[in-house]
């Protein structure tokens, strides 16, 4: 059984190593991806001049076997994951043991790990600087706060699967205010995200006031793409997760509306009050983001540069 178990693991190593041919940064364990560079790390690392040319890196994230690395000789090491170890519990200790520098969502005192949540990849640009990602920001400020957010549609909802049953509960509480439209598998109840938008998520959320993304599970520290949709696409999102703090120093957490699975009815007249044009005009107002949220967000890059060059002194 064992010699079958390496024998396999080997000759998966051989593959990921096909793929990476050409490249001075190996891709290990990684979702779906046409080339190497179109990770994420690969052009932020190039951008940076973060790894010497002469310099072998491997990079490896949770969708694949860990036993991978033993194979990955005389190499530096990152580790890199955006999902909850928990539900991948071979990676519970983000590999810190076995690798030069481990990047998660958990909050960890460790002197080869830095925080950096699965959202930095999804939207913040790999070559962006301090101007460029304060523009960003103003560019969702701007869209929150847009007149046509009033004329709307009420809610939706684009989700795959529901590990804990929260968001077909919310999608059936919320109902009782109006019509939810779910794009994706999951109560699926409308098709244009595919035949409309041709799977372009953003365009789908633009046409709602609300939309419910909640995460697979709660976690603090735990913070995907999901509430960022939200946002850029002017959606007020209803959330769950990171313990209801996400991003604290990023995300102004009184623009946000919580879902308490303990508390459900709280949720629910929230949005009633929001019926009101004077409370929903005064919410919409907020900002969506804290003061120094540009300046975190890019401290967050020099940190992750600072970083990787630190293993090659």
């Amino acid at each position: 059984m064992k010699i079958n178990y390496f024998l396999e693991i080997f000759f998966q190593f051989k593959e990921d190593l096909k793929f990476s041919k050409g490249s001075n940064l190996r891709i290990f364990n990684f979702w779906k991806m046409s080339s190497p560079n179109d990770l994420w790390f690969y052009k932020f690392f190039n951008s940076r001049n973060a790894i010497p040319a002469s310099t072998r890196v491997s990079i490896y994230s949770v969708f694949g076997d860990r036993a991978k690395m033993r194979l990955d000789i005389g190499r530096k090491k990152i580790f890199f994951t955006g999902e909850n170890p928990l539900n991948r519990r071979n990676y519970l200790d983000h590999c810190l043991g076995d690798v030069d520098l481990s990047l998660g969502f958990d909050y960890i005192d460790a002197p080869n790990y830095l925080r950096f949540p699965l959202w930095y990849v999804f939207f913040i640009d790999p070559v962006a600087n301090l101007l460029s990602i304060k523009e960003w920001i103003e560019r969702i400020e701007s869209i929150s706060k847009s007149n046509n957010l009033h004329s709307r549609k009420f809610c939706c909802m684009v989700a795959s699967h529901d590990p804990n049953g929260h968001r077909e509960f919310v999608f059936n509480l919320l109902s009782e205010l109006g019509k939810i439209d779910s794009g994706g598998v999951l109560l699926n109840n409308n098709s244009e995200l595919l035949t409309k938008f041709n799977n372009d998520k953003h365009q789908f959320l633009e046409q709602y006031c609300y939309n419910i993304c909640l995460e697979n599970s709660n976690r603090l520290g735990y913070v995907t793409e999901k509430i960022f949709d939200s946002l850029i696409s002017g959606c007020i999102p209803i959330y769950w997760g990171s313990c209801g703090m996400p991003e604290l120093d990023v995300l102004n957490q009184q623009r946000i509306l919580f879902f308490d699975p303990d508390n459900p009815k709280i949720l629910l007249e929230k949005i009633r009050d929001l019926c009101d044009p004077y409370l929903f005009q005064q919410f919409i107002n907020q900002p969506v983001f804290v003061k120094d949220a540009a300046n975190v967000i890019y401290q967050k890059l020099e940190d992750l540069d600072l970083c990787v060059k630190s293993l090659y002194r």
